[in-house]
């Protein structure tokens, strides 16, 4: 039995309806900003996806994890819109210099960071190497962290419940630790907890959608 299939393709399904909430209500009953944001876990879901196909075929493993990165750092872009929405000029330069050292960074995976991961026991161990993990880890918690707690002050600014917005910044938080973990560990029992935790965060915050869907004025 390949894990790795399984448990990215599930966690890629859960994102995929995460986004997909998301992109409903923006425009709506979120601001319309907030489309970018859904755009960006689309794109973390396809990055799933994506690494779940390559758990099947070691042939095409380290060309896929190189085009996982490329969706992951595009996503990453996306999320500036959120991050530097109400100033158009840093919004633009923020995005041309995101655009620009991806490019550089994709570059640099290709030519001297090459990919070395490999699957043992049905697990898929993506082995990074230090230099390259300390970026992603970087990309997660100057970008993805913010633009998360973001987009929980913005669903929960209308919902009247008492500490909501701490459990979703809570929850990003510790979603965050578990994807800096998974891309960082290079031990199968290691791997799999930080996977593990990685998607109950986001069936949480999946769950939590649900309800604030319903707790939300019909209009901003």
């Amino acid at each position: 039995m390949n894990l790795a299939f399984i448990g990215f393709t599930v966690v890629s399904v859960v994102l995929s309806i995460y986004a997909s909430t998301f992109y409903s209500l923006a425009g709506k009953r979120l601001p319309v900003f907030m489309r970018s944001y859904s755009l960006a876990y689309f794109s973390l879901a396809l990055t799933f996806l994506i690494w779940a196909f390559a758990s099947l075929n070691n042939e095409f493993l380290k060309n896929f994890v190189i085009i996982g990165d490329s969706l992951l750092l595009l996503g990453s872009i996306l999320l500036l819109n959120v991050l530097f929405n109400q100033n158009k000029n840093i919004k633009i330069f923020s995005i041309v210099t995101g655009v620009i050292l991806s490019l550089i960074f994709i570059w640099l995976r290709i030519n001297y960071y090459q990919p070395m991961p490999f699957i043992e026991n049905g697990i898929l161990v993506f082995n990074t190497q230090t230099i390259v993990a300390v970026i992603l880890n970087l990309v997660f918690i100057l970008i993805w962290l913010p633009a998360n707690l973001v987009a929980a002050k913005k669903v929960t600014a209308n919902i009247s419940i008492e500490g909501m917005t701490y459990a979703y910044s809570f929850i990003y938080g510790v979603s965050t630790i578990a994807a800096i973990l998974f891309i960082t560990f290079k031990t199968i029992p290691m791997v799999i907890i930080s996977f593990v935790a990685l998607g109950i965060c986001f069936v949480m915050l999946l769950y939590s959608n649900y309800v604030i869907n319903k707790l939300l004025p019909t209009k901003l």
